[in-house]
């Protein structure tokens, strides 16, 4: 399975807490953008793809025109399974009827909504340019249009939230009923505004409380978690997410887009003008690169595995990349069991529900 990847950078205005590559103020570059996409995917012209995203930044900021050119020539340069996962990320504040239109006739089968909160004094904390209102009109209108797979983006443990609120979010998004559901614990990274600001986290014991109490909440009104962060009702999981997860192949195109194939990783310039120039000189803007050993690939594979409820089959990557654990490693993780973060079932190793809020210093242990 081969995914692909597309960077849309541009914005209105950018959130407080986020780190990502995008550009404000930049729309009147868009098709000269879009252009350079397009010669940078001729380096992988005739790929097959079985899933596609784009994200960003704001896809949504694209006019209906540039919706149709960039499908158009995503779809002359890549050969589109049939029934391939075609998704788009949006902002509740860009979705029009002319929009999902484009979308539709482009063959978009996933929308994955930008929603973050339906707490008014929330969304203007976290810098967004929609109201609740926003959300629950753009995901009564993809509805209606006919998409039948709708995702949402939400956050929690934002500065003095309440379980109320949360619980609150939780409803609105079950009320309209999406069919799958990201939930993240808000985070202060480098390269926004809120690590500027100092802006406080939410504490250990807080942030489990409210895990589990999401967890909950969204296992008794039908989703089932497949993966630390995200919650689906049957047959709506990401299949994108899925091949990233199982160490699958993947081409990523545009501003600060990262591609890995057979072992090979390496990633675009994030810098907006860098990207622009570098496609325009050479048709390629790589800035980076390394080539991963079977042992690393082993190690990493094993690791995202365990990001899925599902968990990971040991023997089947010790058999894919003909490593295997060490003793230590072993010893390391019959530990883990012993105490409740992690469960064997078989030759399948999978995080715990305790094992899950603190699975990032288990894979720091681990790797």
């Amino acid at each position: 399975m081969k995914s692909l990847y597309i960077h849309i950078p541009f914005c209105k205005q950018k959130c407080f807490y986020c780190s990502f590559s995008v550009v404000v103020g930049r729309e009147k570059d868009t098709d000269e953008y879009l252009e350079n996409l397009f010669k940078e995917s001729m380096a992988y012209k005739g790929s097959d793809i079985d899933t596609l995203y784009v994200g960003g930044g704001t896809p949504g900021i694209l006019a209906v025109e540039q919706i149709q050119k960039l499908f158009f020539g995503v779809r002359r340069n890549f050969i589109i399974s049939p029934n391939a996962e075609v998704a788009i990320e949006l902002n509740p504040e860009n979705i029009t009827d002319d929009k999902i239109n484009a979308m539709l006739n482009a063959g978009v089968n996933r929308v994955s909504v930008g929603v973050q909160t339906f707490d008014e004094k929330y969304l203007k904390y976290l810098g967004r340019a929609h109201n609740a209102q926003d959300s629950k009109n753009a995901i009564t209108l993809l509805r209606k249009a006919g998409f039948k797979n709708v995702s949402v983006d939400l956050m929690f443990g934002f500065k003095d939230q309440t379980p109320r609120e949360l619980e609150h979010d939780l409803n609105a998004v079950i009320g309209l009923g999406c069919d799958h559901i990201s939930i993240y614990a808000l985070s202060v990274d480098t390269n926004s505004l809120f690590k500027v600001r100092q802006e406080p986290t939410v504490g250990k014991e807080k942030f489990a409380k409210y895990y589990f109490f999401v967890n909950e909440t969204l296992k008794k009104n039908g989703y089932a978690q497949y993966e630390v962060s995200n919650y689906y009702r049957l047959g709506f999981a990401s299949r994108h997410n899925f091949n990233y997860w199982q160490g699958g192949d993947y081409i990523g195109l545009g501003v600060a887009a990262h591609s890995h194939i057979s072992g090979h990783r390496y990633w675009n310039y994030s810098k907006f003008s860098d990207y622009m120039n570098a496609i325009q000189n050479t048709g390629r803007a790589i800035e980076g690169e390394e080539f991963l050993d079977n042992r690393t690939r082993f190690k990493e594979t094993l690791l995202l595995g365990l990001r899925m409820n599902a968990g990971v089959n040991v023997k089947a990557i010790e058999k894919r990349f003909n490593e295997y654990l060490s003793d230590e490693e072993n010893t390391l993780i019959a530990q883990f069991v012993r105490d409740g973060f992690l469960e064997r079932f078989g030759d399948v190793l999978a995080a715990t529900d305790k094992g899950r809020i603190v699975l990032d210093e288990i894979c720091a242990r681990l790797y």
